[in-house]
């Protein structure tokens, strides 16, 4: 999962990181900017990865303004670190089918795309910002907008070292297409989950991991 070619030069490393599992998720029930509590489980899978990633020595952590996120940024980080609430990296907005069954609300999302494209190719564009609003939801361009201008700055805060970013699945599944168009993937990152995305002053953006569940092979130190 983690890519370990050599890096030169300065890094800045975005570690995305997908709330625990929610209420929500157990029952199968889209929540873009509707939100549900972590589960029990939930809080263990971030317990979890909390202490696998104690020795990180972070130099910003951001969160989505969902309760699910900032419930996991608060068990990853207890009190170390501040955590900055930015609500461009909550979620999707389903609009009206928020809080429906998850088959529901993909099926909508496939009648909406181009006729004759699969359903990989209309999540695609939607990653891309090439895609349609729900009804009073938000549209492919608006949501890739706001996570670009929130990466962007914190490039600009940030010019070195290691940023812990607590996010949902499709935001994630934004930031890494717009690090890497051609990114593939089958399905999305489960919870509790790290997408590790590398930003050299001297190269193109780099996707180290994407829904990786240990630490293993990624706490290396950033170079500069």
């Amino acid at each position: 999962m983690a890519d370990e070619s050599h890096r030169t030069g300065a890094s800045l490393r975005l570690w995305l990181v997908r709330h625990g599992r929610t209420l929500f998720n157990e029952r199968e029930i889209a929540q873009g900017w509707c939100d549900s509590p972590l589960s029990e489980e939930g809080r263990s899978q971030v317990r979890h990865l909390a202490a696998a990633l104690i020795n990180v020595p972070w130099v910003g952590v951001y969160s989505s303004t969902s309760e699910r996120a900032m419930d996991t940024a608060e068990i990853l980080v207890e009190d170390r670190h501040p955590i900055v609430r930015d609500r461009r990296w909550k979620e999707y907005n389903f609009g009206v089918w928020e809080a429906r069954a998850n088959d529901e609300v993909f099926a909508e999302l496939n009648r909406i795309g181009a006729p004759g494209d699969s359903p990989s190719v209309r999540l695609r564009g939607l990653f891309l910002g090439d895609f349609p609003a729900l009804e009073q939801g938000e549209s492919g361009a608006d949501f890739s907008a706001r996570v670009a201008g929130a990466i962007a700055d914190i490039r600009a805060a940030h010019d070195v070292g290691d940023v812990l970013v607590v996010t949902h699945g499709m935001t994630i599944g934004v930031a890494v297409r717009q690090a890497d168009p051609s990114f593939e993937h089958e399905r999305g990152p489960g919870n509790a989950s790290i997408t590790l995305i590398e930003y050299p002053s001297d190269n193109a953006a780099a996707i180290r991991a994407f829904g990786a569940v240990s630490s293993h092979g990624l706490l290396t130190p950033v170079s500069g």
